[in-house]
């Protein structure tokens, strides 16, 4: 029987590559345990957030982005982009969704979208698109402190999301976008994002900033939107 890689001693012997870093051990018995090269690198990048905050009551903003983000169809967005099979269809169905001047909808992650295709049923995470931070806070701490009402919006626009995935694929670690909406002291509310043309840093390709600026703006004019 053949040792843990991490307790063989005298029965094997390492084998080495061009620049001697070890590949892999020949254990005694024959076999071959390998090892695959792993390469770190660390990128660093000033992030930049904005932090809007206005007295609207904050039940009043959450109603208000419930409706601008279209709720009633929450979850089609994974629908559509793991079901479509063509531009066409991907194009015809998301001008549905956006339907009315919205500028952006829920981005829902879905649990099961074979379950979801086969048997019609929504099967999605709620949390992807509407984290209620408060209410799990709250029940875990019981009484211990009380927390503000805390709410995580994911949403997006993945048409306009394809605009700067096709020019860096990194962009898929912050599309779709996030945003915090918390209750202030005395019963306003403040909503806090990452501005688009800090998600990767300097320098970034100019195509890839212009894209990441349009969308910076709609999101500063959608959030003013909301908060008025």
């Amino acid at each position: 029987m053949s040792k843990p890689f991490g307790l063989v001693r005298s029965a094997s012997r390492p084998l080495r590559g061009e620049a001697g870093a070890i590949k892999g051990v020949q254990h005694a018995n024959g076999t071959l345990t390998t090892e695959m090269a792993v390469t770190t690198d660390t990128i660093a990048y000033t992030a930049r957030r904005v932090v809007l905050t206005s007295p609207k009551p904050i039940e009043e903003v959450l109603a208000v982005l419930d409706a601008e983000l279209n709720k009633a169809q929450e979850g089609q967005v994974a629908v559509v982009l793991g079901t479509a099979t063509s531009r066409a269809e991907i194009e015809g169905r998301f001008a549905e969704l956006y339907a009315g001047g919205r500028t952006f909808t829920y981005a829902a992650g879905l649990r099961s979208l074979s379950q979801h295709v086969t048997d019609g049923k929504d099967r999605f995470v709620r949390m992807f698109s509407d984290m209620d931070h408060s209410r799990w806070l709250n029940t875990y701490f019981a009484g211990e402190r009380a927390f503000p009402t805390t709410h995580a919006y994911t949403f997006g626009q993945p048409l306009l999301a394809k605009e700067m995935l096709k020019v860096d694929l990194d962009v898929g670690l912050f599309v779709p976008p996030r945003a915090l909406v918390q209750e202030t002291e005395g019963g306003g509310t403040r909503v806090v994002y990452q501005l688009p043309t800090s998600w990767l840093g300097d320098p970034a390709p100019e195509e890839l900033r212009e894209v990441m600026q349009i969308a910076e703006t709609k999101m500063e004019v959608f959030f003013n939107k909301v908060l008025n």
